[in-house]
């Protein structure tokens, strides 16, 4: 018996899956070949959809899939649990039991200890990653950084895990809802909205943001506290003394943000505070603040902008569990992968998605997006293949471009491949959400 065991549900690890499945169903010889998954969440989030849900353009249940189903469709082993550390020598690895569909421990288990430990032929690594700044997310997970009648609710979250950002908002516009609900009618109020950032997701999270938050106050003019009125679509347009103001913590010149999305910006009223780095936040006179560095030629200020949303798009960072697999790492911790997306030191493991870095491309990494882990699960599946069967393995060579379409939140999307091609209508937005469609589709098993 030949036991493969996928660690983390991550894109590339559910291709594979769906993959080998399909390959031992069509071969006798895979019968004595056994799959296990096992990871923290029953649930695998679809991060290309994660904008649209944000934006309340889609609901949350059509962005993940749920692991359980597609590994009973695929006679594969599901253990909901988090790998602690690999013995990549013994061949054996070690996990603790979680329960609810973020991953967090089970009430009176203890976070540390280890329930099982499990022995391996193969195993294919696809944890992810997290954000440079997951601490300070951690310690305000609570979401509300003051509870009292007179300060708005704050909130602090980061784009990755993808699966908790829908489910920490959902938290906020309640608490937010209910303090609208207490304030007196004659009050005006603002809700600042903060993205630190520079890449395409904190664009995209600053579009989708607004249009969620505007959409709130909307709704909010339907509570029995308070009057009816029109609601403006523009970042800092106000509803019944409700204001919503979007701010952008851009690390670059922005002249540098595609001009299509520039424009988007422009229309919506979304300000950019351009040449900044974020330094941290604080709590001064009960408001919450984030404060910034700007360095635009040779001179520094600092900055201390109030917030009530602050979202943290700053890139992604390796697990600190990546330490404990025993395995070769890059200098930023990355775990170390040859063209065949297999451990140099070790040939019976394998790792995809953003987790890992291929050994001479330090120079030209691959991004950490979707598109390619997806690609990746398919050389995972084929070399795993191979791997059983003592055959050469499939070079993986990553894509020089990509299709990558950026959500505006309100039925649009952007696409832009060049400088003076770019996109905004919503047949790009069509587009999008029909890719989005097919890649989930791929795993809705009927059971």
């Amino acid at each position: 018996m030949v036991r493969v065991v996928l660690i983390g549900a991550g894109h590339s690890n559910l291709q594979a899956l769906r993959m080998l499945h399909e390959r031992r169903s069509k071969s006798p010889t895979w019968g004595s070949v056994e799959i296990c998954v096992i990871s923290p969440s029953d649930r695998a989030w679809y991060s290309g959809m994660v904008p649209a849900i944000v934006a309340r353009l889609r609901s949350a249940e059509e962005g993940w899939v749920d692991v359980s189903t597609v590994c009973r469709a695929c006679n594969a082993q599901f253990i909901q649990g988090e790998v602690v550390s690999l013995n990549p020598v013994q061949n054996t690895l070690q996990y603790r039991t979680v329960v609810d569909s973020l991953g967090v421990p089970a009430p009176g288990v203890d976070a540390g200890a280890v329930h099982a430990e499990i022995a391996y032929d193969i195993v294919s690594i696809d944890i992810g990653s997290t954000t440079a700044f997951s601490s300070l997310v951690e310690s305000r997970r609570c979401a509300i950084l003051d509870d009292s009648d007179s300060s708005c609710p704050s909130l602090v979250f980061s784009t990755r895990p993808i699966g908790a950002v829908h489910s920490v908002l959902e938290q906020f516009e309640q608490r937010l809802a209910q303090f609208v609900m207490k304030r007196q009618q004659q009050q005006r109020m603002q809700l600042n909205v903060v993205i630190v950032g520079g890449g395409n997701a904190a664009l995209e999270m600053s579009l989708v943001l607004n249009a969620r938050f505007q959409k709130c106050v909307r709704e909010m003019l339907r509570l029995p506290s308070l009057h009816t009125a029109d609601a403006g679509a523009r970042s800092g347009s106000s509803s019944d003394g409700v204001d919503v103001s979007v701010r952008v913590v851009f690390p670059g010149s922005a002249n540098n943000i595609p001009y299509a999305i520039a424009r988007e910006f422009k229309t919506l009223g979304i300000s950019v505070l351009e040449h900044a780095r974020f330094i941290g936040i604080s709590e001064e006179s009960n408001h919450a603040r984030v404060h910034v560095r700007s360095a635009c030629n040779g001179v520094g200020d600092a900055y201390a902008l109030r917030f009530d949303v602050l979202c943290l798009a700053t890139g992604p960072c390796p697990h600190a569990v990546q330490q404990n697999l025993s395995v070769p790492l890059d200098d930023n911790g990355w775990i170390l992968v040859n063209d065949f997306l297999q451990s140099p030191s070790f040939p019976n493991v394998f790792a995809s998605g953003d987790c890992i870095s291929m050994l001479g491309r330090t120079g030209c990494p691959i991004p950490k997006a979707g598109v390619y882990a997806v690609k990746q699960g398919h050389y995972i599946a084929r070399n795993i293949w191979h791997f059983i069967h003592g055959n050469g393995l499939e070079a993986y060579v990553p894509q020089r471009r990509f299709m990558q379409l950026i959500c505006c939140g309100n039925g649009r999307a952007v696409y832009a491949p060049h400088p003076r091609l770019q996109l905004n209508n919503a047949a790009i937005g069509t587009l999008k959400n029909w890719l989005d469609d097919s890649w989930i589709r791929q795993f809705r098993f009927k059971e």
